[in-house]
């Protein structure tokens, strides 16, 4: 009988389950679930067994990719930002090899070029300095064209069949140092691919995209499409105060493609689709590739039949999981091909926006209000992706929609009748592209036909909207009914005791906390007017002091400038492990030489000519710690390269300049050098490398090299220190800009302890920031905040990323309705442009006719169809009262 009940019970709650309709019922198979299908039928265990369809991925899975030629024409957003870093390392390592190779092109020069464990150090490297970001880093050169200078076997002139040395983040739970059994980001494998049966150049090897992009280059024809010759000037010193010669000693080498806007084949970086990278990190990849250019054949006492050929391919790998996808429609500013394109899920009365810092998950997109209507009053900010994904059928049917706006205005086109006798058609608010909004909680790690929960995700939206009104913050906290019930568990309201009420009539403690400053207004106009005052031919003639600018003028600069600070960490990275690990000559591998003047040059010189907001970037060694391959000790050696104006690229070695003048009085190096002297190590991470090599030079087979693994201690990026702003009056950037330093470190002479070694420094200009004028909170050291022209009584302010030739200028900003109130006006807009309120409020200020005061949402009113029956209503009583009289 008991049992009989249990049944029946079980069996109506699955009746009522069923009638209810679960969150995922109502689903319909579309792209993602194709892409989730297809990639969960590989495994490590089948790969190999698998054809080549099934280990590549769509190629508009991964869309907007960036592009060479483009990146100086339009924004790189939020959701494409570890892309262009990607972009931008491959690029910059293909100038370094490139750069060598030329260097390497005597024979007397041959031992210049980078050696075996300068490869694996450096690939390493890209890898630890970079996580969340760069996953993978690569180096494949093509068949018999890798001159080798580590075999004591190998002749003069001869070379290695195949060389790929591959670096990846692997597992480190089950490694024996890891007696914690947890696993970290810390360690990094790498190996060379190119030994045994595995011909990664051939056609029928699976698991190379990345080949065919560049490789072989057999034919001549378009090379002067394919190569660019580059030109450096370099001025080197080889005693402290002097320089060998006052002139720039100009060294040219051939290098990728420097391809014109037009060009759409011919590119110096290029992408392979979605990947399983299988024998490798046995994961799911995206892979940025760039050429190395060599001038062969090397060595060759007729050079007229040298040619530059591509001789390998540098590629940095990115998780897949890790990239944002666009779930929007096609629209003009949203353009195609994209996979994904139109699986969100917004109702006809919202519009999409794609969110980003999401990864491959669904629900990275919001739905916003399209123009002309307006959300419930119960409803603040925008429908989260993350729960439309979630509601049932019936949810999403009697939810998530937005009202019409009734008795919309349209806004006259008034002339001005003045002096001028200009007439006024500015444009309100028109935004033409889909917004990204970040995201800054990590998303929980994606599972099939699930989300992460709406309770993890915050939007910049929703933060600005508690940063601009503490009081409907305060109601959105507190609001837990929604729309519709959501089957979630009841949390009980901890119980606070009652405090003494504040004095709200102080102006300290008024409501509207979100007023417009004045002052930080005018004193915001004063510093844009000091910062173009100061030139690079004037700038001797102001004080130290004003040459400086307060911290708080870079707010955001560590976020904004993240990438190109790894950069920097990147080469700290290495050479920390290069200076920490004694290599040996064992057998036939002979080790590697101290590092070189030229490869240190090159180093700095590849990261400016790879990434183009980089001002400036260098490397000082302390005093009497750099040591020349001849075993003699330099007092300073600081090589520094920086792009100039006009996109000419130079480098110089700072030891050359006078004592008054020397590196180690700058504020970036005497900061650092104070912290890691006084503290030692402390406080640094400490990474793993294991490495596996082959056999011999034939690669018969593979080996665990040496010295396995191992271990150096790195700095983090939260190591460095953002210097500035300032004006670099003495240096060579020229400009006002603001510096980033991190510290690598080495073996004492001793070689039994770890210490400080000199700073890594990348320069940035200033007016490659974005400003945020949107209030703030009291403690946040933002010199702008508060200078936005918002109305705060109906509307909220939120920074937008301004254009390339907008950059740190007033105005990126918009100023959208708060809710309970609604765009008035008749136009493809919801919000009014940051530079238009700017505009207005200028004229104002001058006397001239402004809409300043117009430009303010209302009070939201009924729906447009209650607003015509009411009108109907009351046109229909005044004709019968007048009816009756």
């Amino acid at each position: 009988m008991r049992q009989g009940c249990l049944l029946a019970l079980i069996l109506s709650a699955i009746c009522a389950i069923k009638v209810q309709g679960g969150p995922y019922d109502w689903f319909v198979r579309d792209a993602f679930d194709a892409i989730i299908e297809k990639m969960d039928t590989v495994s490590p265990d089948n790969c190999q067994g698998l054809p080549v369809d099934n280990l590549q991925l769509h190629p508009s899975t991964v869309t907007q990719l960036p592009t060479y030629n483009e990146l100086e024409s339009y924004t790189i957003y939020g959701n494409r930002s570890k892309l262009l870093h990607l972009h931008n390392m491959a690029h910059s390592r293909a100038y370094f090899y490139s750069f060598m190779m030329y260097r390497a092109a005597q024979n007397w020069s041959f031992d210049q070029q980078p050696g075996l464990m300068y490869y694996y150090m450096g690939m390493a490297a890209d890898v630890s300095a970079n996580n969340g970001i760069i996953n993978g880093s690569s180096v494949f050169y093509d068949f018999n064209l890798t001159y080798a200078n580590w075999y004591t076997d190998l002749v003069f002139n001869t070379t290695l069949l195949y060389f790929g040395p591959s670096a990846f983040r692997t597992d480190d739970t089950q490694d024996p140092q890891n007696w914690l059994r947890e696993p970290s980001d810390y360690t990094v494998q790498v190996k060379d691919i190119g030994y045994g049966l595995s011909n990664y150049t051939s056609t029928t090897y699976k698991h190379n995209p990345w080949y065919s992009l560049f490789l072989p280059d057999f034919s001549q024809s378009g090379d002067s499409l394919k190569k660019f010759t580059y030109t450096v000037g370099i001025k080197y010193s080889n005693k402290t105060g002097e320089y060998v010669d006052n002139e720039f000693k100009q060294t040219t080498f051939f290098g990728p493609p420097s391809p014109s806007a037009a060009e759409k084949v011919n590119l110096p970086v290029k992408w392979t689709p979605p990947y399983f990278d299988c024998g490798k990190s046995d994961k799911w990849i995206v892979s940025a590739v760039a050429p190395v250019v060599d001038h062969l054949y090397r060595y060759h006492p007729y050079d007229h039949i040298r040619r530059p050929r591509f001789v390998a391919v540098v590629t940095q790998d990115i998780d897949f999981d890790m990239i944002d996808f666009n779930p929007c429609p096609i629209t003009g500013g949203n353009p195609g091909p994209n996979y994904f394109a139109g699986i969100a899920k917004c109702k006809p009365t919202t519009q999409c926006e794609p969110l980003w810092n999401i990864g491959f998950n669904r629900g990275g997109y919001q739905c916003v209000c399209r123009p002309g209507y307006r959300f419930p009053f119960y409803q603040n900010g925008p429908y989260k992706g993350v729960d439309i994904e979630i509601a049932t059928a019936e949810e999403w049917k009697n939810g998530f929609d937005c009202i019409q706006i009734g008795l919309r205005m349209v806004i006259p086109n008034i002339v001005v009748t003045n002096n001028t006798g200009t007439s006024d058609t500015s444009n309100i608010g028109k935004r033409s592209v889909p917004r990204l909004i970040p995201m800054h909680d990590s998303p929980i790690r994606r599972r099939k036909r699930m989300v992460p929960k709406a309770t993890q995700v915050a939007t910049s939206r929703e933060q600005f909207l508690k940063t601009v009104n503490v009081k409907i913050a305060t109601e959105t906290d507190k609001r837990k009914k929604r729309l519709v019930p959501r089957n979630r568990p009841v949390v009980k309201r901890q119980k606070f005791k009652s405090r003494s009420k504040r004095n709200v009539d102080h102006d300290l403690y008024r409501d509207n906390l979100q007023a417009f400053d004045e002052q930080a207004y005018d004193r915001m106009i004063k510093l844009f007017r000091h910062i173009d005052n100061v030139t690079s031919s004037n700038c001797r003639g102001f004080k130290a002091e004003d040459l400086e600018l307060p911290g708080s003028v870079a707010n955001g600069v560590e976020e904004k400038f993240e990438t190109q600070a790894r950069t920097a960490l990147r080469l700290s990275h290495f050479l920390s492990n290069f200076l920490q690990n004694k290599i040996e000559t064992v057998g036939n591998l002979k080790a590697d030489k101290r590092l070189h003047v030229n490869q240190m040059f090159g180093e700095v010189i590849s990261n400016v000519m790879g990434d183009s907001r980089m001002r400036g970037c260098g490397i000082f060694f302390d005093q009497d710690k750099f040591i020349n391959r001849d075993g003699s000790q330099r007092e300073f050696f600081g090589p520094y390269a920086w792009r100039s104006d006009d996109g000419t690229y130079s480098a110089a070695d700072y030891a050359g300049e006078p004592m008054s003048n020397n590196y180690r009085q700058r504020t970036w190096f005497k900061r650092l050098k104070q912290r890691w002297v006084t503290t030692g190590t402390y406080g640094l991470d400490r990474y793993t490398m294991n490495s596996f090599i082959k056999s011999d030079r034939f690669g018969t087979s593979q080996r665990k090299y040496q010295q396995y693994p191992m271990f150096y201690s790195a700095p983090s990026y939260e190591d460095g220190r953002w210097i500035g702003p300032y004006f670099d009056c003495e240096g060579y950037a020229k400009d006002w800009i603001v510096t980033y330093s991190v510290p690598f470190f080495g073996l004492n002479i001793l070689g039994a302890q770890v210490e400080f070694k000199g700073v890594v420094i990348v320069d940035l200009r200033l007016k490659d920031l974005d400003i945020n004028q949107c209030p703030g909170l009291f403690y946040e050291p933002n010199y702008f905040k508060g200078t936005a022209r918002c109305h705060y009584e109906s509307t909220y302010c939120i920074p937008t990323p301004g254009m390339l030739d907008q950059k740190f200028q007033i105005g990126n900003y918009n100023c959208e309705c708060k809710q309970g109130y609604e765009y008035p006006f008749l136009r493809n807009a919801w919000f009014f442009d940051g530079k238009f309120m700017e505009q207005e409020y200028r004229k104002q200020q001058n006397g001239e006719f402004s809409r300043y005061s117009t430009l303010k949402c209302r009070i939201a009113a009924a729906r447009a169809s209650s607003i015509h029956v009411r009108w109907s209503v009351l046109a229909g009583a005044f004709f019968i009262m007048s009816w009756l009289r």
